[in-house]
């Protein structure tokens, strides 16, 4: 989009607030968005400022599913923007500025002694999330996306047809593409063998912001009933935070104790863990491959080696040789494209 375009949606955007009887702001700024088409500006008003969200088009299912989660979270005590109005035709949705401290830029600016507060913190905030009823939300999007083995499955497929052929430019032999299906298909049938709960879905160091020491919650439009480990393995092997494996060590220990009545013993949730996080940073490769191809984006590429070690220590931990070694191939091959 050229400045002329920015400028006229601006236009637009700044109409569109003043039908929605909003302060009319001295200055709106665009800020830099997430991987999704939504664009968010802060609009500022004296000393006061609010973020709105503009779809770019007319509100839809998505925005609704925002909507409705967002409510229904907050009826149940997690921390999350409040929505000040909203324009239909318009597609935009002025919320709560929340300031511009992410976890992630928290971690980088903070000394190390002060991440295992804000790591636990993170974890409160997941046990109130994952505590959340979905039985009452009406319309039940949570249910109606819940996750699948299909669904994890097409994640990988995803993954390998972004990230490993189109960014990597790796042709797979069709014995080897055969192993990894098999490989993938063992990921997803551990995965789906958990109990379900609600789920963020992308609970990461990006999606959670810090505004007067309380944590809330962002990006939960694609929130779904899901795997209990799914998100754990998000913000634990994040790949924008890096954390100390011994940290990570101790926040499982943590996490088996509150959980352990779920598993068979501390090396069956182990596993369990691993195959999540095995699953769940091989899409987010996916994702990365698919930003810097299709939308050529490449800002996310600078992730990508913390993402590669994440699944290099999680195969490490695994003993089922059908997963780890087609995928420690795979790994191998992306990696003499990546890293040379």
């Amino acid at each position: 989009m050229n400045n002329g375009e920015i400028s006229t949606r601006e236009r637009v955007v700044k109409a569109a607030l003043g039908r929605m009887r909003l302060k009319e702001p001295s200055r709106l700024t665009l800020l830099k968005g997430d991987a999704s088409s939504r664009k968010f500006y802060r609009a500022m008003c004296g000393d006061t400022s609010y973020i709105v969200m503009d779809y770019t088009h007319p509100l839809d299912d998505n925005a609704e599913d925002f909507i409705l989660v967002r409510n229904h979270l907050s009826e149940y005590g997690v921390a999350v923007p409040e929505i000040y109005c909203l324009d239909e035709d318009t597609g935009l949705i002025a919320l709560e500025d929340l300031g511009d401290i992410t976890i992630q830029k928290a971690v980088e600016s903070s000394n190390f002694s002060l991440i295992p507060k804000l790591y636990s913190e993170l974890y409160l905030l997941l046990k109130r999330l994952h505590a959340v009823p979905i039985n009452d939300v009406h319309g039940n999007p949570i249910i109606e996306k819940a996750f699948s083995n299909a669904k994890f499955f097409s994640e990988l497929v995803f993954f390998e047809d972004h990230f490993i052929r189109e960014y990597c430019g790796i042709t797979l032999s069709p014995m080897f593409s055969s192993e990894l299906r098999h490989a993938y298909q063992i990921v997803c049938d551990e995965i789906i063998d958990m109990p379900f709960v609600f789920t963020h879905r992308d609970y990461h160091s990006r999606n959670v912001m810090l505004k007067n020491d309380i944590c809330y919650l962002i990006d939960f439009q694609d929130a779904r009933w899901g795997p209990i480990l799914y998100d754990a393995a998000s913000y634990l092997r994040d790949a924008y935070v890096q954390l100390p494996e011994e940290m990570i060590k101790s926040s499982l220990e943590i996490l088996f104790n509150d959980l352990s009545m779920l598993f068979k013993n501390r090396r069956h949730f182990r596993a369990k863990f691993g195959y999540s996080c095995i699953q769940r940073n091989l899409k987010a490769l996916g994702t990365f491959g698919y930003q810097a191809t299709v939308r050529r984006n490449s800002r996310y590429l600078r992730y990508v080696r913390i993402l590669f070690e994440h699944l290099r220590f999680e195969l490490k931990m695994l003993e089922n040789h059908r997963v780890t070694t087609p995928i420690f191939r795979l790994l191998s091959d992306a990696e003499k494209t990546q890293f040379k």
